[in-house]
């Protein structure tokens, strides 16, 4: 009889721990459902570039960057990983930023760049917001100076 029971109670030891890890597997499902990350971040190719633009927060001041530097802004741009984090708006709400609009034959693009809490992040309008690394950020503060 005591077998029976020191068996029975293991078996709902067991059972406890099934149901509590196969609670765990779902709150994981459910928050990358509730909160996915964006889609790789969408960027063109080099040589179909006809023209790039800095500017900065509001201001209605535009900056034509080289050629020379388009290469390298795009490889930056290219290695930013997804975030989970959502881009709502036309403008990112962290401020200030700045803003990168390459122009292709098909489309424009168009990044803002900002730092939030020590990290560098690019937004994409309604597409994503990614986190990148400082030389991106550096690159365009020297543009400016």
């Amino acid at each position: 009889l005591r077998l029976l029971k020191a068996i029975g109670g293991v078996l709902v030891k067991k059972k406890a721990l099934f149901v509590l890890i196969g609670l765990l597997v779902g709150a994981v499902y459910l928050f990358n459902d509730m909160f996915p990350k964006a889609e790789p971040i969408r960027y063109p190719d080099p040589n179909k570039i006809i023209s790039i633009t800095l500017s900065y927060d509001t201001s209605d001041d535009t900056v034509p960057m080289n050629r020379q530097y388009y290469e390298s802004l795009i490889q930056y741009i290219s290695k930013s990983k997804p975030t989970r984090l959502q881009s709502w708006n036309d403008y990112p709400s962290s401020r200030p930023y700045y803003c990168i609009e390459i122009q292709t034959n098909d489309i424009q693009y168009r990044y803002f760049i900002y730092e939030d809490n020590g990290k560098i992040y690019i937004e994409m309008p309604y597409e994503g917001i990614y986190e990148t690394n400082e030389e991106l950020f550096s690159l365009v503060l020297a543009y400016f100076e």
